[in-house]
């Protein structure tokens, strides 16, 4: 198999996009020569030694293990040690094999020559993966590394962090096809977002069958306990709760990474936390937060104690290499927001100046300030998360004042999901890879209809009147933004946020968009990302007075 080469610079050269055209293959040259540098030699020898084992001293009672107790080797060449003559008859030329051992003959009749394994689109001759490279294996892997990989690590952003990152990961894949287990994970991942966007069951149903196939060696692993807490099977349940989230299956991915928190907690109590387990914790914590965020959830990791402590060290060296105008960013918050908010707040701005915005100064260590942004914000999106769920928990006692309850969701509910756009919101095309705001924009619509029913006048003080307006906006921003990219999607009734936002800035007597974002910048607000301005926010009080829609 040849040599790994970053998905930023060339293509993969054991990746065959075109079995049946080996022709229009910008890599045709590279693989023959690989083969007749490397395969026909080994494969020579191999041969030999099979001829070798088959042969029956005489006298013996008991033959030698032969080739036939081998396993079958794809991409056979012709034998090279003494052959018929090339007179013999076209008929025999195939299929005669009189002059060898019957097992030595069964080896060479079912193996193809170097052309026809390629012609066939095997991209594995030399049988090392633990899973045959079929044609269709080859455009699953082919897809999971030149499109959903750049875009779970950002490699098309502004920062370009991602590059290095998303080279490293694959790397990692690669080595891990090697393990069938995580093998079919990578394959039933790739296989299911594939189905989202090519809108077709054949896909589904194939992810569906790899994800059975590699919980079954999962549950093969998890039989010898003493053996199975190391980095590699780790590994495989994260890549098992990959493919489940993409799947749509919540519930297993959530019950994969519960159990992954906890083999991580028992690994860290026994190694040190170097690179590798780093790099191996970051991409678990990733797949929690989503799920947290996706079914409004607490993390599985816990973000209070045992993570922060887990990482400090490595968060207070990468903290060092943060690039200088990331702390360009003001610290002047809304008076509601307390001083463990404020905090988490102004982290996430100096995030947003990292993913979001053009900067001319390099980077010097991206994969430790990607390491910082990645794991600080899914401790702050753990953290704000369970404070939201606790708010409303207490919202159905009457103990505590509601005012209070529901200013606090509202709060909390917008800022979690200003977060989330900041480096998590992952679209391949015009499909969402991780659906994490839908929940949390119905429940966010929730609570601000409970508090128009619960709420009296005199109950709205000033706080919550600005709160609630960052709330709305949030929303309404949340529904321009998704009929943007996909308007023939998005009904007319999902602009409720946007008519609510409209009424509620008549009602405050709010008249430009500069007086209203001089309350909602107060709280987390990425200037740069649209829907915003004059020109939108005149069509949106549009929609309230009913002189034209929202296009």
């Amino acid at each position: 198999m040849a040599d790994y080469v970053g998905s930023s610079q060339t293509p993969l050269q054991w990746v065959n996009h075109d079995a049946k055209n080996m022709k229009a293959a910008p890599n045709r040259g590279q693989v023959f020569k690989h083969i007749q540098s490397s395969y026909r030699k080994w494969k020579r020898l191999e041969d030999n030694k099979s001829l070798a084992a088959s042969v029956k001293p005489p006298g013996s009672m008991q033959g030698v293990v032969g080739a036939s107790d081998r396993p079958p080797i794809r991409g056979n060449e012709t034998h090279r040690t003494a052959l018929p003559s090339r007179s013999s008859s076209k008929k025999n030329k195939t299929t005669n094999c009189s002059y060898l051992p019957s097992s030595c003959g069964a080896v060479i009749r079912r193996s193809p020559s170097p052309v026809t394994i390629l012609q066939r689109g095997s991209s594995d001759p030399f049988d090392v993966l633990a899973v045959e490279i079929t044609p269709q294996v080859n455009s699953m892997l082919s897809f999971y590394r030149d499109t959903i990989l750049r875009a779970l690590c950002q490699v098309d952003s502004t920062t370009g962090l991602g590059g290095d990152i998303a080279d490293r990961t694959w790397q990692s894949q690669v080595e891990s096809l090697k393990d069938p287990g995580h093998s079919y994970a990578l394959v039933a991942s790739a296989s299911a977002i594939a189905s989202r966007t090519a809108a077709t069951p054949h896909y589904l149903n194939y992810a569906a069958a790899c994800r059975l196939k590699s919980i079954h060696y999962l549950k093969i692993k998890m039989s010898e306990p003493d053996s199975f807490l190391n980095l590699a099977s780790m590994e495989h349940v994260n890549s098992a709760c990959e493919a489940e989230i993409y799947a749509g299956n919540m519930a297993g991915a959530r019950a994969h990474m519960q159990w992954l928190s906890r083999l991580c907690m028992r690994y860290l109590e026994r190694e040190p936390l170097d690179r590798m387990m780093l790099v191996h914790l970051a991409n678990d914590f990733y797949h929690d937060v989503q799920i947290s965020m996706i079914t409004m959830q607490r993390t599985s990791f816990d973000v209070h104690n045992w993570m922060p402590k887990a990482i400090a060290e490595a968060v207070e060296l990468a903290s060092r290499c943060l690039p200088k105008f990331m702390h360009d960013v003001p610290d002047t918050f809304n008076a509601v927001i307390d001083d463990n908010l404020r905090r988490s707040l102004l982290d996430r701005r100096k995030a947003g100046k990292l993913w979001l915005e053009e900067n001319n100064e390099p980077v010097l260590q991206p994969e430790l300030v990607y390491f910082h942004a990645l794991m600080t914000g899914g401790v702050h999106f753990g953290r704000l998360l369970d404070r939201y769920l606790t708010y409303k928990a207490m919202a159905v006692s009457p103990e505590h004042p509601l005012t209070q309850i529901y200013l606090h969701q509202h709060l909390l509910l917008g800022v979690l999901y200003w977060m989330y756009l900041c480096g998590r919101e992952v679209y391949l095309g015009d499909h969402l890879l991780f659906d994490g705001t839908g929940l949390l924009l119905r429940q966010l619509r929730d609570s601000l209809e409970s508090a128009d029913l619960e709420l009296k006048p005199e109950e709205r003080t000033t706080e919550y009147s600005e709160t609630r307006l960052y709330a709305l906006y949030t929303g309404a921003f949340s529904e321009q933004r998704q009929r943007s990219r996909r308007p023939e999607t998005t009904p007319q009734s999902y602009c409720w946020f946007t008519d609510q936002f409209a009424r509620y800035v008549s009602t405050m007597g709010l008249r430009t968009w500069s007086e209203v974002e001089a309350i909602v910048e107060t709280f987390l607000y990425y200037r740069i990302l649209e829907p915003r301005g004059e020109t939108w926010f005149e069509k949106a009080m549009s929609v309230s007075l009913g002189d034209q829609n929202l296009k």
